[in-house]
Formats: C-alpha cells, sequence, structure tokens
C-alpha cells in the first residue's frame, strides 16, 4: 500500500495506444517521463516504510529484552537475536508500525467501500487522488489530542495494557500538550487561526498582508496548513483559541 492509489499499469505507451513507427518510442519516452513524479512518490514511501519497519523491530527487541530482564551482554545479545530473527507477531507489528507512521494503513469498512468506489471512477480518482493518506492524517490528529478518548482504536490500545497501553496515553499526553503549547502561541499572535467567516472582513485582513493559519516572524506571515499532521494540530489549537476567546465562560465551558 502507498499513498499513491491509482492502478499500477503504464497507461501512456505505443503498445496500449496501438502507435507505431517513429511517433512509437516517442510516446514510450513520453509515459515514463509522465510516471516520474508517482515512481519518485512511492520509492520516498517505501523508504521511509523501511525505516519505520527498522525502528519498529528494534524498539520491540529493546522491550523483549527488558521483560526478560536481563543485563549487560546477555540484555545486548537478547535483542539482536530479534533483530535478526524477530518472530512472526513482532514481525506483522512492525508492518503495522511502518504503515501508520506512513498514514497508509486500512481504512474502516466505510471507509474502503467509499475508497473502493472512487478507484472505478476516473474522474474522481483525480479529484481524490490520496483519500486514504488524508483521512489516516486527520484520524492520527484526532489520536494525538484530548479527544482520543473517542477514538476506538485508542480505547482498544489502552484496554489491551502492556507497551501499547503506554504508547496511546503517551499519544494523548503529548498531542495535548502540543495543543496547550500552540493554543499559548495563538493568544500572543504568533500564529493566526483561520480568519473571519465573513468573505469581505477576510479580504480586508488578507489585503493587510495577514495569512490564515500561519506563523508570523518578524512583519511577514508563512502558512503553515499543509504541513501535516502537525499543521493540522496547530490549526484546531488556533481555531479553538479564536473561538474561545470570542464566548462567554458558560459557553465556552459548553464547547469544551
Amino acid at each position: 500500500m502507498t499513498k499513491q492509489e491509482m492502478s499500477r499499469f503504464r497507461s501512456i505507451t505505443s503498445e496500449n495506444l496501438n502507435v507505431s513507427g517513429p511517433y512509437a518510442r516517442y510516446l514510450d519516452y513520453l509515459g515514463e517521463f509522465l510516471r516520474i513524479p508517482g515512481r519518485a512518490l512511492m520509492a520516498g514511501d517505501e523508504y521511509m516504510k523501511s525505516v519505520a519497519y527498522g525502528g519498529e523491530i528494534h524498539a520491540q527487541a529493546y522491550r523483549t529484552a527488558f521483560n526478560e530482564n536481563l543485563k549487560d551482554d546477555a540484555f545486548i545479545k537478547r535483542m539482536l537475536d530479534v533483530v535478526e530473527k524477530p518472530d512472526e507477531n513482532i514481525h506483522f507489528d512492525s508492518i503495522d508500525f511502518s504503515r501508520q507512521a506512513t498514514f497508509t494503513q486500512p481504512l474502516g469498512p466505510a471507509g474502503e467501500t467509499f475508497r473502493a468506489a472512487i478507484r472505478y471512477s476516473r474522474a474522481a480518482r483525480v479529484i481524490v487522488p490520496f483519500m486514504r493518506t488524508t483521512v489516516n492524517i486527520t484520524k492520527d490528529v484526532f489520536e494525538h489530542s484530548p479527544f482520543a478518548a473517542f477514538s476506538s482504536r485508542i480505547r482498544g490500545e489502552i484496554a489491551e495494557g502492556g507497551a501499547k497501553r503506554d504508547l496511546a496515553l503517551a499519544k494523548i499526553a503529548t498531542g495535548s500538550m502540543l495543543m496547550a503549547t500552540f493554543a499559548d502561541m495563538a493568544m500572543s499572535g504568533i500564529i493566526t487561526d483561520s480568519g473571519p467567516t465573513n468573505p469581505v472582513l477576510f479580504k480586508r485582513k488578507w489585503d493587510t498582508g495577514w495569512r490564515p493559519h500561519a506563523i508570523k516572524w518578524g512583519d511577514k506571515y508563512y502558512q503553515f496548513d499543509r504541513l501535516d499532521p502537525l499543521g493540522m494540530t496547530m490549526g484546531i489549537a488556533a481555531d479553538l483559541t479564536k473561538i474561545l476567546g470570542q464566548i462567554d465562560e458558560n459557553e465556552a465551558t459548553s464547547v469544551a
């Protein structure tokens, strides 16, 4: 599974287009050229999966040796044994982690059904080429926030106990602390919210040089709204700060 959710076949070739003669080789080269961005994206995807897989294997090896109360050389030897010959559970857990790290894990039943429908529509594939990645990034932001308790996956990991419980709680804690930090930055004017919903007021602010979901550095604004998942966390924190700052205490408590 990669971020590029398209059928893997070469559409632009002389054979597919039934072209022969001097134009045949030109079409083949054109097809190869147009496929370069997609191939580069998939190569980068596979590289990051390999990095995440190796990292998780080492993490699992450390936990295994630690839980067996080994020390010194015995600890290192046990870690090396697990890294070189991971058992089936560690192997598949590491694959799942590599997919989570690249936001390519499978969606739920409803999401997969919708994604399958998109794949069978050429127009929809152009409009929504990265549905799985987008949904998974949104889920990741949700799970690294105070709202993570609403996630069935996080609740399941907490109930399972052990390392999974620790990691799930760490997600909530670190995400919540980041959101609190970004909220403070929003109140200080260091980062901006999404701006007025009224288009006239929005344009007036835009014309002054202000930008929505941006970091203010000196007199310039640098937008972060494409730096997901961190950018989404920053945006949510800034928008919540703006909303809570415009309502009274009772309404703020209800919103919270």
